[in-house]
């Protein structure tokens, strides 16, 4: 039987009383939309339905198609989130025969409900508050180490799946893909919304780190839109997503990262490349958003100047953006993460945003420039001389001093301890490129190597699957001998039983024209004389009723009615005319009446029709019971007879075909088992010649399987390899964002800035 859709959930809670077998859900009602309908939210899995019972709300999750360990699955997740007793996850319980749906019983999700906006509605409302994101990204990350310290992942954190309380406390719901260490070994259930799943997620990524990346894809999208409202149009935020789609998790043409590198504000640049770099991360490595780096909020600083350098919270971003701090490198974390510190109170979430400190002020030089001032002074006192006394030389003058000048602050430029720090950097930067273009080349040529890999197990695959197709067509010219021979016995047996059915055939049909013929005229017969009663008693019926309005108008006398401008006078003459009923007026007319003008008939013929109608709605409804029995007695002994006689005409057509059925029982009974004993040999003998293949089929299989595994091998070792160099990489572009903010402070540090600090003393 399918499955029932949402409308069929939909038309079945409207009855909650008949539907539901829990009693809280039996006496609450369903929230209905503008039709009046119950208000359904559809997902992929599930359509769930809000039930308001006696004070309290609850979410019934009906579903939409089978799960074999559906019922095992939410059982360990209940007891476990009964045991870990979370503020993040919601009570529920799993009821296998809930709901009556499409005529079947089918399980439910009973979950308490949970009174909030959803975090894309969150977002959407409040995306030009910096504080309410702020203070909401770190509500998040406390959240990301509590799973974590738990050991468990939710499996599809998403804009429609967590939920922000008006307290601004969050909720999780929909615990379809959730993964609990009683799970640990088992495939995952599903795969969670692609706009913040790993791009390489699949059935057995199922873990407690699981989540680590859409974490980062919702943390990330909360902090640049504090620091920057207009991304929400610019990327059309809202849209089944935050801020980035399936399409940004490819580093090399992500949409919207190459928006957020393009942003004027160097905290969103550098989120940006932090970002970009997990993308290099397989999907059980990505690491936790750096939780275990969270300090206590009465850690004392070591001096005030460290205290204004850091502030309170996670500051791991500086790591790699501010000066003078050694670099780290981010570690995949453990399977569960110890929670060895406490966490920051999410009032106060200025962390977020003092982890993205703007770069270090930029590097100046700061020797004098006295000297080359002076020479350029003399330089053009030397050339004013010349245009002054000997001007034919004056062009040769400007030459050698300008080169005497440029040579002067080409040498001093060199001899600065800043420009030899600029160049330093400068080439560190270079070779920091040259290892992350070695590790992509590496990376490239290990792809290549598992796509060549891949080849050559299709064409093996392909030259087995030609085996086992020649295989195959051997076997079935094998089998073809006993298929003739079961097809030419079936089709003997089906010659014989078409003999029987005709024969059956031609003695219904002369049955038919016998008994079937006088059954058939019985019945008619019979119909007759209902039809002959019924027309009898309506027409009683409508005799009774006639009599009803006549005797009524008979019984309403002129002289006792009140009628307009008829007095005694005229009273006479219409009895003298022979009126003095309704029913007279009715029958002779008023015409050629004395004293009774036009306008006198109008309000005697009022009155009569008035006595008329009201008679007619007087009138009985059903034929008197006296006159009833009397014509259904007089009809009854023709009923009677005729019933008699149809009744033994039906009798002798039932045993008629009972001795026909029965004539031809013991043939038929020996054609299917004939049927049954050439099945059985055809079988056997498929059976037999199956098995004379089957070492065949087996070395094939064989041969296909022990190529497959030696593929798994060898992509293994070159995931193995592939994930080791994209770790690699990875922290090599951490290092590149480090080294590369270090040499941010050196962009003045250039020759033409030294120039013009030469021709002008007193410029920054």
């Amino acid at each position: 039987m399918p499955w029932p859709s949402g409308g069929d959930y939909q038309q079945a809670v409207q009855n909650p009383r008949v539907v539901f077998r829990d009693p809280e859900l039996k006496a609450g009602l369903p929230e209905l939309d503008r039709l009046g309908m119950p208000k359904p939210r559809s997902g992929n899995f599930a359509v769930a339905f809000k039930m308001q019972c006696s004070g309290r709300d609850y979410a019934v999750r009906c579903f939409l198609g089978d799960s074999i360990d559906r019922r095992e699955r939410y059982g360990l997740i209940s007891d476990f989130l009964d045991h870990a007793k979370l503020p993040y996850t919601v009570t529920f319980k799993y009821q296998a025969d809930g709901v009556l749906a499409a005529g079947a019983w089918r399980p439910m999700l009973k979950m308490e409900w949970v009174h909030g906006q959803t975090l894309g509605q969150y977002v959407s409302q409040n995306v030009t508050n910096a504080a309410k994101l702020t203070e909401l990204a770190g509500r998040w990350v406390e959240m990301t180490q509590a799973l974590t310290t738990a050991g468990m992942a939710h499996g599809d954190l998403q804009h429609g799946n967590v939920m922000v309380m008006p307290d601004g406390q969050i909720k999780l719901i929909d615990y379809d893909g959730m993964f609990v260490p009683a799970l640990a070994g088992r495939p995952s259930s599903e795969n969670g919304q692609p706009n913040y799943q790993h791009p390489l997620r699949g059935a057995l990524d199922f873990g407690p780190n699981l989540d680590h990346f859409s974490e980062w894809v919702i943390y990330a999208s909360l902090v640049a839109l504090s620091l920057q409202p207009q991304l929400w149009k610019d990327l059309n935020g809202g849209d089944e997503c935050l801020l980035f789609r399936k399409a940004d998790f490819d580093p090399a043409t992500s949409p919207a990262l190459a928006l957020l590198e393009k942003s004027k504000d160097e905290r969103v640049r550098t989120l940006a490349e932090v970002f970009r770099s997990l993308l290099y991360f397989g999907v059980s490595q990505v690491p936790l958003i750096d939780a275990s780096r969270v300090p206590a909020r009465s850690a004392p600083a070591p001096d005030a100047s460290a205290t204004a350098a850091a502030p309170r919270g996670v500051d791991w971003l500086r790591d790699h953006t501010g000066a003078g701090v050694a670099p780290r490198i981010m570690q995949p974390t453990p399977t569960v993460a110890a929670a060895t510190v406490p966490l920051p109170s999410p009032a106060d979430a200025s962390w977020v945003l003092s982890m993205l400190a703007p770069a270090p002020a930029p590097a100046r030089f700061s020797n004098p420039t006295t000297l080359e001032w002076l020479v350029l002074v003399l330089s053009a006192t030397i050339v004013v001389f010349f245009v002054d006394r000997l001007l034919p030389l004056s062009a040769l003058a400007l030459g050698v001093c300008s080169v005497a000048n440029i040579a002067l602050w080409l040498v001093r430029y060199q001899q600065q301890d800043i420009v030899r720090k600029a160049a330093l950097s400068s080439r560190s930067v270079a070779q920091q490129r040259q290892k992350i273009a070695a590790v992509h080349a590496r990376i490239q040529g290990l792809e290549h190597e598992k796509a060549v890999a891949s080849r050559l197990l299709q064409q093996r695959l392909a030259t087995i699957d030609a085996q086992r197709a020649k295989i195959k067509t051997s076997e079935d010219r094998a089998g073809d001998k006993p298929r003739a021979q079961l097809k030419l016995t079936l089709s003997g047996i089906n010659e014989q039983r078409k003999r029987l059915a005709d024969s059956d055939s031609a003695e219904l049909r002369k049955l038919q024209s016998g008994l079937g013929s006088q059954l058939l005229a019985a019945q008619r017969e019979l119909a007759k004389v209902d039809q002959a009663q019924i027309k009898d008693l309506a027409d009683a019926l409508e005799a009774a009723r006639e009599r009803h309005v006549q005797q009524r108008m008979e019984g309403a006398y002129v002289a006792q009615a009140t009628i307009e401008n008829i007095g005694p006078a005229r009273l006479g003459y219409l009895r003298a005319a022979g009126v003095q009923t309704a029913a007279d007026m009715k029958r002779r007319g008023l015409q050629n009446i004395p004293g009774i003008g036009a306008g006198l008939r109008d309000n005697l013929l009022n009155w009569a029709n008035a006595v008329q109608y009201g008679a007619m709605q007087t009138r009985p409804m059903a034929v008197p019971a006296d006159i009833e029995r009397s014509v259904r007695a007089r009809y009854e002994t023709q009923r009677t007879a005729q019933t008699v006689r149809r009744d033994d005409l039906q009798r002798q057509m039932a045993l008629e075909q009972q001795r026909m059925t029965a004539a031809h029982a013991q043939e038929r009974q020996t054609l299917d088992q004939q049927e049954k004993a050439a099945n059985t040999k055809a079988n056997a003998d498929l059976v037999a010649t199956h098995a004379s293949f089957a070492p065949k089929f087996k070395a094939a299989d064989d041969e296909a399987n022990t190529a497959r595994q030696e593929h798994a091998d060898r992509t293994k070792t070159l995931d193995t390899d592939i994930n080791a160099a994209a770790q690699q990489m990875a922290g090599l572009k951490w290092q590149l964002t480090k080294v590369q903010h270090e040499h941010g402070v050196f962009k003045r540090i250039t020759f033409g800035a030294y120039v013009r600090r030469a021709i002008w003393p007193f410029a920054a």
